[in-house]
């Protein structure tokens, strides 16, 4: 795919995306005959898991806990940058920028007990990209030699650019130089499976925790069911290769939808830390305990353009949703959380031109403009004559999610002139299939990326991608999207401008995160990107 990487992190919850805390009378117990704190604390998030399998989780949830029971050769410091994991050191880069060689360290091993191999991730990555996988992730591996192919059933998965070199070195060649390609290595999706597992299972691998092998600093001791279960529990690895660093000895997780229903169990010490929005986020924000983080995160409109004969698939229809809709009152009126108006597809400090020092996304591509938005859909009625002048807006079945649903119809309804609008809220799991199966009108959903470049949000609405929900097919997009010169970052650059002067996606905000946490606790690294939260350095002090 050249200059085309794709990656990112599926999202529906407004509030939290995995949020963390101790329980008070866990911080005020202690170890028998010991003057410390117990290592226990209980964490909430906004969503059930949706998948144990590395190859198949894309929602912030399934990746969040991914990210602490599994770990592959990177994982990312508290910049961001990538830092050995499984491996012993960084790459050694050859043959131009196109061949990797790694080491695996010593002492690596699975959760039972078995060495992690060269041939674990070999195993990992061709199954990734089998397409008997149906695999959301297999863009992310479109740097690594024959990739594309294989996923379109063009080659065999064996043909990969990456080989085994004994059970210690793992060697990857590229189709072209990819400057961040390391940093791919820390995603979930390049997470090793270990392969007698992986034989056992076969489909059922990872859709249960008895039915997946785990190396991560913690290991995944209970869990009721994938998709339906709200609760779960993480323990530490006595397995892990730094064990010794790990403070936490069981982390408890309990999904939290409501925002009034969480703040009263975090008041009555059910919880430890809530999410926070609204009215609350007024009411407690001189409150100790609060606190707001802004991810690298965008909100946004997915369109199914896929239906012709949709009044979706109107250009002028599409353009006169998104002037019509006050993102300024959504962030200050609804959401108050922390988060802020988009200004595009690409979130704000995420990207900097090396050669200038701008924030790639230095000026606001989308705003409210009524007139335009009246004006534009008098021409979308004109051209869909005979056409049924109502749309439907998914959302997730969280309380914030179903607000701004409903804001959403008030405001499109007052504006554009006979268009019915409807709100349909669905569970995470069903939200996740009907995006998946194009089953949708307008989708309220989201993307954090899981490494600092356009692409990581860009990339996703390229024609061919699976995640590209909503069907937006432009030539001249796709092709901006594969520059690698010196201008890539002004093409990529112009192909945001495109999509949203064709409107294939309707950017809402950069999602921020406000809650009640507890300040008994240090040391969790929380990353703008990726995987949220990294609990293997947490304790409660």
């Amino acid at each position: 795919m050249g200059g085309l990487k794709k990656v990112g992190v599926l999202v529906f919850v407004l509030s939290v995306f995995a949020s963390c805390g101790v329980n008070k009378s866990t911080v005020e117990s202690k170890k028998a005959n010991e003057n410390k704190v117990e290592q226990i604390a209980t964490l909430s998030a906004g969503t059930p898991v949706q998948s144990l399998d590395p190859a198949t989780a894309v929602d912030q949830t399934s990746v969040t806990l991914l990210a602490n029971v599994m770990e592959g050769l990177y994982r990312l410091d508290e910049k961001n940058q990538p830092q050995p994991a499984i491996a012993a050191g960084q790459p050694k880069i050859s043959n131009g920028g196109k061949t990797y060689t790694i080491v695996i360290r010593d002492g690596a091993k699975w959760a039972d007990g078995t060495d992690i191999t060269a041939d674990d991730f070999v195993t990992a990555w061709q199954r990734v990209l089998d397409p008997k996988t149906a695999s959301p992730n297999v863009e992310l591996f479109a740097a690594i030699k024959n990739a594309k192919e294989i996923s379109i059933g063009k080659q065999q998965k064996e043909t990969l650019g990456v080989k085994s070199k004994g059970n210690k070195t793992i060697e990857i060649e590229l189709e072209e130089p990819t400057p961040y390609f390391t940093d791919l290595l820390a995603l979930t999706a390049y997470f090793p499976v270990q392969q007698n597992a992986v034989k056992e299972y076969g489909k059922e691998y990872g859709t249960t925790k008895e039915n997946i092998v785990t190396n991560g600093a913690f290991t995944l001791t209970d869990l009721n069911g994938v998709g339906i279960s709200d609760k779960w529990t993480i323990a530490k690895n006595p397995k892990y290769w730094d064990k010794k660093h790990v403070a936490m000895e069981k982390i408890k997780f309990q999904v939290v939808k409501d925002i009034n229903t969480g703040i009263n169990l975090y008041n009555d010490g059910q919880l430890d830390d809530a999410p926070v929005a609204g009215e609350y986020s007024k009411q407690l924000e001189n409150n100790k305990d609060f606190i707001r983080e802004l991810s690298a995160t965008t909100m946004f409109l997915e369109v199914n353009q896929r239906n012709k004969k949709s009044i979706t698939s109107n250009k002028h229809a599409r353009q006169a949703i998104n002037f019509a809709i006050d993102r300024e009152a959504i962030s200050n009126k609804i959401l108050t959380n922390g988060s802020i108006p988009a200004k595009g597809v690409v979130p704000s400090k995420l990207v900097y031109n090396p050669k200038t020092g701008k924030d790639f996304t230095n000026s606001s591509l989308v705003f409210l403009d009524k007139s335009k938005a009246k004006d534009s859909w008098e021409k979308a009625k004109k051209e869909l004559k005979g056409t049924d002048l109502s749309i439907d807006i998914m959302v997730n079945e969280e309380d914030l999610s179903k607000k701004l649903g409903e804001y959403l119809q008030n405001e499109l309804q007052d504006t554009l002139d006979g268009l019915k609008v409807s709100v349909t809220a669905v569970p995470a799991t069903l939200q996740t299939e009907r995006l998946n199966s194009g089953n949708f009108m307008i989708a309220l959903s989201g993307w954090q990326a899981d490494f600092a470049d356009p692409v990581s949000f860009l990339a996703n609405f390229e024609s061919k991608s699976s995640l590209n929900h909503g069907g937006y097919a432009n030539e001249e997009y796709d092709k901006l999207l594969k520059n690698n010169s010196s201008k890539r970052l002004q093409e990529l650059k112009d192909a945001e401008k495109l999509i949203l002067e064709d409107a294939g996606v309707i950017p809402l905000l950069q999602i921020g995160n406000a809650k009640l946490r507890n300040q008994k606790i240090s040391e969790i690294k929380v990353h703008s990107i990726g995987a949220k939260y990294d609990y293997k350095t947490m304790e409660i002090k």
